[in-house]
């Protein structure tokens, strides 16, 4: 048996209980065991992966050396180049309408989310008047005196039109 150096040194491991390995079959199995394995130690940080970047093309060279005339007698090499040139050109190209579709639906939905908004706050605010109504129709009815119910409710800001009738 070698000797074993101070510094190499680890004392075996040891745990109240053996883990035994688990392996999922389905996707919620393996989802709960590594909820369980994030819980075992709730103050541990837990690494967030940040998004990736998108691919972008090159941006085009600001000085073009070597230009492609349109003369005869290129030779057969040229022809590569200006096929990896016009495929790079049609990328390019792609990408500023992909980005341009991106940029136009995020625009409709923002203005779908406020549309959507201003028509549940106008669904809410005409849900809240007619709670208003009704709390003073109903204290209307159970005092029998407009004068009071106007008196208590002379603070709030909305109109109170009176449509009952008072019976003695």
């Amino acid at each position: 048996v070698p000797e074993r150096n101070a510094l190499n040194f680890h004392p075996p491991r040891v745990s109240a209980k053996p883990r035994v390995r688990q392996t999922p079959e389905l996707a919620a199995e393996e989802q709960r065991l590594r909820l369980e394995r994030l819980m075992r130690n709730p103050e541990k940080t837990v690494p967030i992966p940040e998004k990736l970047n998108e691919w972008a093309p090159r941006p085009p060279p600001e000085f073009v050396r070597d230009v492609m005339g349109s003369s005869a007698g290129a030779g057969s090499g040229e022809f590569h180049v200006y096929r990896h040139l016009r495929r790079r050109e049609y990328q390019r190209q792609d990408f500023m309408d992909a980005m341009a579709e991106k940029q136009r639906l995020d625009e409709e939905f923002q203005k779908k989310l406020e549309r959507n908004k201003m028509i549940a706050e106008e669904q809410t605010a005409k849900r809240r008047r007619k709670r208003q109504s009704e709390t003073v129709t109903g204290l209307m009815l159970s005092t029998n005196s407009p004068s009071v119910v106007m008196q208590r409710y002379k603070n709030l800001n909305f109109t109170v039109s009176v449509h009952c009738t008072f019976q003695k």
